[in-house]
This record gives C-alpha cells, structure tokens and sequence, in this order.
C-alpha cells in the first residue's frame, strides 16, 4: 500500500508536473470528501478551473470562500442542482461544454443513502432514488463529458467514491434494488453478498469496464477510452448532515 507520505510527496510535485489551468467537476463538493479533494486539488494546482455540483447554497459559499483563501487563482463555479434527476444532469453537463474545451479531471463524491429498505421514494424521472443517485446519474456525467475527458492534452481521469472492492451479487430481477437491504439493515435471510450497495457498487464497475472499451478514442478512433483512468474508491461509511451515506 502506498503511504501517506508518499501521496503528500506526490501531491507537492502536482504544481511543477502538470500544467496550468486544470479544468475539474466535483459532483457532491460541499461537504466531506468531495469538499477535502477540491480543497487539497486547488491547494497543489496551479489556477484551477473548478466546477462544483450540490445542492447547498450556504455551504457552497462557505467552500468558495475556503478555495479563494487556499488559492487565490483558482476559479470556482458552484452549480446548484438536485442530481438524481437525469435531466438536471444533461443542463449541467451541456452548461459546462459550453464553457470548455475538455475536463481534465471527473470526481464523484455524492452522498448516497444506506439505512433501511424500500424506505425511499422515486424520482420524478421513475428511479429509486438511492439507484439514482450511486449509479444513474454516475454514468449519465461520464457519457455526457466523455469527449471533454478524451479531449484533455494531460490528466485524464475519473474518480467515483462509492464502493470499489464492494462488489456482490447482481439482482438481474431488480436492477434498481428497490426489495435489497442495504449494508446496514441487511439480515441473515438475505443471500450473503446480495444488498443495494453491492449490487450497485457492480452494476458501477462494470458500466466503468464497458466505457472504457467501448468509447473511442477521439483523436485515433481506436476503441478504449485513451488515457482516461478510471478509479473506483471505497471510503467506507460517513455521516452527512441528513442521514449516513455511503461513501
């Protein structure tokens, strides 16, 4: 495993290795990890062009105060929007290719519900709403910037915290996982390995395997996604300000 001091050693190289001007989109960076990674990016990067999704008007103020201090270069865009609906997705997504070139950087850190079953509502776009949010709205960002991603001249890369390594069984019969307990609730009559987060942490993994061999290459027209680094991480629980997420 690679140590803390070896990413902080890393990390202070980021200024002099990559050029100016990254341009990023933080999905879910108000608070908790999405907020410490834009932070520590806008920390070691040199004028960042931030973008930033969430639902909070008071705690994005609060964050865009934070990356001004930190860096006073970096240019920060908060964008106020409920992305469990695929909709608010595409306006976000076709704002931000209006405004740039390519995306250097997609990082994912939207809190995603783990308590209890079936106690969550649809969307007003007919997805469970937990689905929606680990899984729908993931990959509807990834296929709508995938040519600003493939488009970037360095850093191609795209982060989702959610449940890297906790993949399990498919639902093939559910696939938005509205009859499976999650982590926390699940019982001893439920088939080990079978819940929403495992279900959706491989639905995850492999719609990432498939982009990746399946996008061209826009520079080439090669099949796979080239140079773009797909990581899937796993933190673990964290408790946000509603209910606890799984990040």
């Amino acid at each position: 495993m690679v140590t803390l001091e070896e990413v902080r050693a890393s990390n202070a190289q980021v200024s002099e290795s990559l050029s100016p001007g990254l341009v990023t989109v933080f999905v879910g960076g108000t608070r908790g990890v999405g907020e410490s990674t834009m932070k520590g990016f806008a920390r070691h990067v040199a004028q960042p062009r931030i973008y930033f999704v969430g639902r909070s008007e008071r705690a994005a103020a609060r964050v865009t105060a934070d990356l001004a201090a930190i860096n006073p270069r970096a240019e920060c865009h908060f964008i106020r929007v409920d992305v469990s609906l695929l909709r608010n997705v595409d306006k976000v997504c076709w704002d931000i290719k209006r405004r740039e070139r390519f995306v250097n950087l997609l990082f994912f850190a939207t809190g995603v519900p783990t308590v209890g079953k079936g106690q969550y509502s649809e969307t007003a776009e007919s997805l469970y709403y937990p689905t929606a949010m680990a899984y729908y709205s993931r990959v509807r960002f990834i296929v709508n910037l995938l040519p600003l991603l493939q488009r970037a001249p360095a850093l191609r890369r795209v982060v989702s915290v959610y449940g890297g390594g906790c993949e399990g069984q498919l639902c093939l019969g559910d696939l938005q996982g509205r009859s499976l307990p999650t982590v926390l609730s699940s019982t001893t009559s439920t088939p080990l390995g079978l819940d929403l987060r495992s279900h959706t942490s491989s639905m995850m993994t492999l719609a990432f395997e498939s982009l990746a061999l399946e996008a061209p290459d826009s520079h080439s027209g090669r099949p796979r996604s080239h140079g773009i680094i797909v990581i899937i991480v796993c933190l673990g629980l964290s408790q946000g300000p509603a209910a606890p997420c799984g990040g």
